[in-house]
């Protein structure tokens, strides 16, 4: 099906900006974009090496552009079926990118199955297995500088979202997440200036905020109290925005840096965000591990459920049924979580 959707608004209303693009029309057309996405996802890696995932910019207002959704994508999936819009803050090098390759990639080899979901199906598949692809290929204790690509900053840039459906098991339910993969300098500028928060207004849909924060940094004695004050304000910042206080995760990232220990300071700013009046919780995750005797992806599943549990829309899910059963696994990632990867 084709409609006339207009450039500038996304709105079906004709005007002089409106272009004819092809939009799914029903479930079924939308499994099917699905399918195709994952089918351009598993391309051979020949074709994808020297692929960097493509950012959403003002006015790029294509449907389903595969790399990331972009907000006037979010509108036609919401309206089919509800999404969890999951708002994911921190620095540069704070962990977001792979906080969002270690749920998918925990998804797409079955590894979620043990937390009662499994994977169900992406729009955006093309970017995850591009943001995915260091993280493939790296030798037992020899962790890569950088397991995942940095998300790109650009001045005309837009909010970019993942999307991720996950099969409630035994329910017959799907749960639609759309999860944002913001560059580090908009949570920087943020704290820096009250005046930065328009482009993150978007924020006040959100089911749930993380917030991730370097966990090495919150023990280290030189740079613990800076980055303690940093986050008191940027809670401050998004208190402003957020008027319904919504359930809120401080995580510390690199756990297997840290021995897994939750730093003092931690526990200061998820106080500092329950005296602010949002629900919040703080945990410590590692989204990827160097050492053996933690595993990729430690808390990173449980994180996001309390966070989702915690929503006044916790319940309002899956309100579309399964139409058929997927498979559980199409790549296998078990190696990565024990920390063997070859």
């Amino acid at each position: 099906m084709e409609a006339e959707i207009c450039k500038r608004t996304g709105g079906s209303e004709p005007c002089d900006m409106a272009s004819t693009v092809a939009q799914p029309a029903s479930l079924g057309d939308l499994e099917g974009e699905i399918d195709k996405q994952t089918a351009l996802a598993l391309r051979p890696e020949s074709e994808l090496q020297d692929e960097e995932p493509r950012v959403a910019k003002s006015g790029d207002h294509r449907l389903h552009p595969g790399m990331e959704l972009g907000m006037p994508d979010l509108q036609p999936l919401m309206d089919e079926d509800y999404g969890h819009v999951i708002t994911i803050l921190g620095a540069g090098d704070a962990g977001k990118t792979s906080f969002l390759c270690s749920l998918y990639c925990m998804a797409a080899s079955g590894d979620l199955e043990a937390h009662g979901y499994r994977f169900a199906g992406s729009l955006t598949l093309p970017g995850f297995e591009a943001r995915t692809r260091k993280s493939r290929n790296w030798e037992k204790g020899k962790v890569p500088d950088r397991m995942t690509y940095r998300t790109q900053y650009e001045v005309d840039r837009g909010a970019g979202f993942m999307h991720l459906d996950l099969h409630r098991i035994g329910q017959e339910r799907r749960m639609r997440l759309f999860l944002s993969d913001l560059p580090g300098e908009w949570t920087t500028t943020l704290i820096d200036n009250a005046r930065n928060a328009d482009r993150l207004r978007f924020i006040d849909r959100s089911d749930g905020i993380l917030i991730l924060i370097d966990g090495p940094t919150l023990l280290d004695r030189l740079r613990r109290g800076q980055t303690l004050n940093q986050h008191k304000i940027l809670i401050d910042r998004i208190s402003a925005i957020v008027p319904n206080r919504c359930p809120i995760a401080v995580l510390a990232t690199k756990g297997d840096q840290i021995g897994m220990t939750t730093p003092p300071a931690l526990d200061d700013i998820v106080q500092h965000a329950r005296r602010s009046g949002f629900q919040a919780h703080g945990a410590v995750i590692s989204s990827f591990s160097g050492v053996e005797e933690v595993c990729s992806g430690a808390g990173v599943v449980e994180s996001l459920m309390t966070v989702l549990a915690s929503s006044p829309n916790a319940a309002y899910s899956g309100t579309r049924p399964e139409v058929s059963a997927r498979p559980a696994r199409f790549f296998g990632w078990a190696p990565v979580t024990r920390g063997e990867a070859r």
